[in-house]
């Protein structure tokens, strides 16, 4: 895979699902596309693990000499505190009429944070790539931005989101590696595989 420089996305063309991983930063490096989004229109951001900042917002486009508050005013934010409510935001991913791009902060936190069980975990994961499947055939344009960390269950979870992303962002200290990803079907088989990384 080629490593490209950080600033190669600098201005990213979002299409389909895409996937931002790697390093703790690109929170930040999500909230400024988000800034530059809100410029052209409305969008969502379901923000899983409370890492949604108005304020990076409002710095990134008066640091520009943009205007930032009607920015921030087409900014619809979802913030699910329980396994329920995180499918539920996530629905909006089903529409078939989305029109709007969705950035999706952390949804591994709700996956793995909320659910009492590792079968419950992997069902929930499951349901979440079956919206993603939804989103990927209607051609919605989805960001999900999820930093890695260290853990098994984690990692597992991230290795099944770039599945269901068409590509996948992944930032280091060395750069950018851009993967071409394919897709994951909700299937029972796949059900099972779900279940099946989180006992490890």
């Amino acid at each position: 895979m080629r490593i490209a420089p950080l600033d190669s996305l600098l201005s990213p063309r979002l299409k389909g699902v895409s996937l931002l991983t790697g390093v703790p930063s690109i929170l930040g490096l999500a909230h400024s596309w988000i800034a530059r989004w809100a410029l052209t229109g409305a969008l969502d951001v379901v923000d899983c693990s409370g890492a949604f900042q108005p304020l990076r917002i409002l710095h990134t486009l008066e640091d520009q000499g943009l205007k930032a508050w009607p920015a921030l005013d087409s900014i619809q934010v979802h913030r699910p505190r329980t396994a329920l409510q995180f499918l539920g935001a996530s629905r909006i991913l089903a529409e078939e009429n989305l029109s709007n791009p969705v950035v999706i902060l952390s949804p591994l936190y709700q996956v793995i944070a909320s659910s009492s069980s590792v079968a419950a975990s992997g069902l929930l994961l499951d349901g979440f790539r079956a919206l993603l499947a939804s989103a990927r055939a209607h051609k919605a344009r989805v960001l999900i931005v999820e930093p890695e960390k260290n853990s098994s269950i984690h990692r597992a979870g991230l290795s099944a989101l770039q599945g269901a992303a068409h590509k996948t962002w992944r930032v280091s200290a060395r750069g950018v590696e851009s993967i071409a990803g394919h897709a994951l079907s909700a299937s029972p088989s796949n059900r099972a595989e779900s279940v099946r990384a989180f006992a490890v």
